[in-house]
C-alpha cells in the first residue's frame, strides 16, 4: 500500500506524540516506583491525535496563515518591482 504525504505525516506525527509521552512519563527528580500502565499513556496519546485530526482543518490553516503572514514582504516587495517595469 503506497502512503501519500498527508498518511505519512500523521503516522510521523503519532510516533512523535507516543514518544513524547513515554518520556513525559519519565520527568521527574526521582522516578516513581510501581507498576507503569501503559495502557493508560497509550490512551492519552490516543486521545491527544484525537484532537489533531478533530482539529486538522484549524491546524493547517494557522500554518497556512503564518507562512503567508512569513511571505508577505517579499510579495510587497516583488509586486512593487513588478509595478515598476510595467
Amino acid at each position: 500500500m503506497h502512503l501519500g504525504y498527508g498518511e505519512i505525516a500523521m503516522t510521523k506525527l503519532e510516533e512523535t506524540v507516543f514518544k513524547a509521552i513515554g518520556a513525559a512519563s519519565m520527568c521527574w527528580s526521582e522516578t516513581p516506583t510501581g507498576i507503569y500502565d501503559s495502557s493508560r499513556a497509550k490512551q492519552i496519546a490516543e486521545d491527544l491525535i484525537k484532537e489533531i485530526n478533530n482539529n486538522r482543518e484549524l491546524i493547517l490553516e494557522s500554518l497556512i496563515l503564518g507562512h503567508m503572514n512569513a511571505m508577505r514582504p517579499l510579495l510587497n516587495e516583488w509586486e512593487d518591482k513588478n509595478r515598476q517595469v510595467k
